[in-house]
């Protein structure tokens, strides 16, 4: 089975999957942010280079506790920051860690990178405390609908790389075809998704304008530790973090938008 076949065979099973989740419940919305944010949150951490279990475990428990206040009805999810300190006080008992800042730094910002947006993306799920299902899954939809667009036009029709440097593979044809296909799959959203009760159009500018510049930040992280792939956790498309980047830049830009709209 070659690449592109794995590819496209993972996409189906994470369309199907991550589609049924987010129809069904909040807590599969709940669940679907929990899985994404802490494979991703385990892969940050590899590119980073951080090793050491205590270190890693400590940030997975801190990832698990966000996600456990929401399961059990809990509204104030950021307590969970606050045990963040817990990191420096595990510096403390390794003598062998001699680059304080730099470790504590790249943790904290797999937090910031991996886990908030993700539970900015199940709070802007709901609406006056009631789950909508619409607003998660025409958000997932307009998104993907770029990232598979953008992936095929870029493929037959790319000659112009928007970034050499960062990824040679990703071209200028493929961000145009992107561009089409997100706007294409936000006017069926808006009249499909009526019921969401926001505006789909400005949805949509959000995802054709960021999407690949957020794709091209993960890309500069691998670039800078020399990796291909955060992973290979999906096959065709590489690990959880590499499948999701947009989400980790977006999330945050949606959240703004919709609390500025409410």
């Amino acid at each position: 089975m070659n690449n592109f076949t794995k590819r496209v065979l993972t996409g189906l099973a994470l369309v199907i999957i991550t589609f049924t989740l987010l129809v069904v419940s909040e807590y599969g919305v709940l669940l679907v942010g929990a899985v994404i944010s802490t494979l991703s949150l385990w892969e940050f951490l590899t590119l980073a280079g951080i090793e050491a279990p205590q270190y890693r475990w400590t940030a997975m428990g801190i990832c698990a506790f966000a996600w456990a206040i929401i399961a059990t009805g809990g509204q104030y999810w950021q307590i969970s920051f606050l045990i963040m300190p817990l990191i420096a006080f595990i510096h403390l008992a390794d003598a062998k860690n001699t680059d304080i800042f730099n470790a504590w730094g790249k943790i904290t910002l797999g937090f910031l990178y991996c886990l908030l947006p993700m539970l900015l993306f199940y709070q802007f799920s709901f609406q006056n405390g009631v789950y909508n299902w619409r607003i998660p899954l025409g958000i997932v939809i307009i998104n993907g609908w770029m990232d598979t667009m953008a992936y095929f036009a870029g493929k037959y029709f790319g000659k112009h790389p928007m970034s050499l440097r960062l990824s040679p593979k990703k071209t200028w044809e493929g961000f145009a075809g992107g561009f089409i296909a997100t706007w294409i799959a936000g006017t069926v959203c808006h009249f499909t998704l009526q019921d969401a009760g926001i505006n789909w159009f400005v949805i949509t500018a959000i995802i054709s304008i960021f999407n690949q510049p957020a794709d091209l930040v993960e890309s500069m992280l691998k670039r800078s530790v020399h990796i291909k792939d955060s992973g290979g956790l999906l096959p065709g498309h590489g690990g959880m973090l590499d499948r999701c980047d947009s989400f980790f830049i977006l999330f945050p830009i949606i959240y703004v938008y919709l609390s500025l709209a409410a």
